[in-house]
């Protein structure tokens, strides 16, 4: 299954590459057990954070949802439009597809990123810490 979503990949352009990662990104998330979890996502959704058209995502989701692969839905004999959801077609591809393990790890190490910025920015606008200064504030 790896070889043949890798190869899937590197058929497409650089750009293609990115929007790819992208989209997996988007379709795919780390559950709280750290298993891999599908998040089906609108092409709207999909482009406005891969920042590309329709017609770019298209070309790299076909790519992925030919007969021989079938790693995407809906299958290939849906046609794509802008209300289409992309969706993962099994959640084993995320545990056997050694780029999408890794880009599913480095989305979540952002979000805990994220989450840990968000709480210190809240803590420094109650005045419970400084800035640059990670222990809570003991002064009133």
């Amino acid at each position: 299954m790896s070889l043949h979503a890798n190869e899937a990949f590197e058929e497409l352009s650089l750009r293609g590459k990115e929007i790819c990662e992208m989209m997996f990104k988007t379709i795919t998330e780390k559950g709280s057990d750290n298993k891999g979890l599908r998040h089906p996502s609108g092409v709207e959704t999909i482009k406005s954070i891969a920042a590309c058209t329709s017609e770019e995502l298209f070309e790299v989701v076909e790519k992925f949802r030919i007969p021989s692969r079938s790693f995407i839905t809906p299958r290939q004999n849906v046609p794509l439009n802008d209300e289409s959801i992309i969706d993962l077609s099994h959640e084993s591809l995320m545990r056997l597809w050694d780029r999408l393990r890794g880009w599913v790890d480095d989305e979540a190490s952002s979000v805990q990123m994220y989450l840990r910025l968000s709480e210190a920015s809240a803590m420094y606008q109650q005045g419970k810490t400084s800035y640059g200064d990670p222990r809570p504030s003991t002064c009133n």
